[in-house]
């Protein structure tokens, strides 16, 4: 049995709050591309540690993870497999793209007051050779060397945000109770403490101690500094990774996406430039819906400098300025 039902595999993977889903649903929008909404979440890959200290995995695990990857395409969760918008694909079964589209706008509807509803993937596709895959993740960004060691078919996308941008955003989500999760993000020490055990925390001569005395802003800082220092770390010179700055791609979004396409293999199609003057929008235009994939990039980039204070920022910048990743920012 081949590695992938598909021709490819690509993890565009970042920290929530960090332009994930928009900037993945513009490579959704090409018409060969399977697109995949974070399906590693809700335990899907537990048999994997959350944040590895080694690459000494048993045989099961790799097993399991590669059974994973051979049954993306056919995830029967809406969430996963039908995120909205959907576009035209050109392996959908003959005829069956206005009936999928049907099912996975009536799925959202139909969510809010049924407990959970499958779509039958597999009779809307056809031939998959030729098509690219594209898991979106924002759970695994401390186990992308891993996954990339275990996968050695796997690209690897990292984008990353400004941190005062991300810790901006996890902020108003909290204070608006955008999250399923009543546990504040930094206050969450069980993935702290696994962070503080990390090669990148010892580096930095971060200890528990020290997280514990941090308040809610440094905390954060510290996770963005850890997570994606974990994964710079580990793949930096791997010719399979990436790493794309959420920032640079608002301000010349077309642009970057041509880079974006091109890392995938994919050639940019006038339906991704279509999806991208779609979903940017002008300020007058913008939803108040927190998760929106629709936005103007700049102020979704720099709405941050007029959330945060200046402590706020200095005591970020203090942190972040020991960090690998403050190179990529």
């Amino acid at each position: 049995m081949k590695n992938l039902a598909c021709k490819s595999l690509v993890l565009l993977c970042g920290l929530p709050r960090s332009g994930t889903t928009w900037i993945a649903k513009i490579t959704d929008a090409h018409p060969m591309t399977l697109y995949r909404h974070e399906p590693d979440s809700g335990g899907r890959l537990s048999f994997l540690p959350l944040i590895p200290t080694t690459y000494d995995v048993d045989s099961d695990s790799r097993k399991k993870l590669e059974q994973f990857a051979r049954d993306l395409p056919y995830i029967n969760d809406p969430k996963i497999s039908a995120s909205l918008p959907i576009f035209e694909k050109g392996y959908y079964v003959k005829g069956t793209y206005h009936i999928f589209k049907f099912l996975a706008y009536g799925c959202k509807v139909t969510s809010k007051y049924l407990r959970k509803i499958s779509i039958p993937i597999a009779p809307f596709l056809n031939d998959l050779d030729n098509v690219t895959l594209v898991w979106k993740s924002i759970e695994s960004t401390a186990r992308l060397g891993l996954l990339r060691y275990l996968l050695p078919d796997l690209k690897i996308v990292l984008i990353i945000r400004n941190p005062c941008g991300y810790i901006s955003s996890v902020l108003r989500g909290e204070s608006q109770r955008r999250f399923s999760s009543s546990l504040k993000t930094s206050e969450d020490l069980e993935v702290m403490h696994m962070l503080s055990k990390t090669k990148q925390a010892e580096r930095l001569n971060l200890c528990m101690q020290k997280i514990d005395e941090a308040n809610e802003v440094q905390r954060l800082a510290w996770r963005w500094v850890l997570f994606n220092d974990k994964a710079i770390e580990e793949l930096e010179n791997d010719p399979a990774f990436m790493i794309l700055n959420y920032d640079k791609f608002c301000r010349s979004p077309i642009e970057e996406a041509k880079k974006l396409y091109s890392f995938c293999g994919l050639e940019f199609t006038p339906s991704a430039e279509e999806f991208i003057l779609r979903s940017t929008v002008p300020q007058k235009s913008l939803q108040s819906d927190y998760y929106s994939i629709r936005k103007n990039p700049l102020h979704a980039a720099s709405r941050w400098k007029t959330e945060l204070d200046q402590r706020s920022i200095e005591m970020i910048e203090e942190i972040v300025c020991l960090s690998r990743s403050q190179e990529y920012i």
